[in-house]
């Protein structure tokens, strides 16, 4: 069954194909930033601590003076 949209000639298969090749293009677009945004956070939380084991003369008491 074929529908009009536009004035142009559609086919509900290829419309579905294109919808989910565009959400698994949008997963996947998302997923790699998302796990890039994660794993950069766990890498500065692994340097930090780290440093806190090279260091172990430094404190993380904070002082406000007025």
């Amino acid at each position: 069954m074929r529908g009009r949209c536009f004035g142009a000639v559609t086919n509900p298969l290829l419309d579905v194909a294109l919808i989910n090749l565009s959400t698994l293009f949008g997963g996947t677009l998302g997923s790699y930033v998302f796990g890039a945004v994660w794993d950069r956070k766990n890498e500065l939380k692994a340097d930090v601590a780290q440093s806190a084991v090279d260091n172990p003369d430094t404190t993380t008491n904070v002082t406000v003076e007025q």
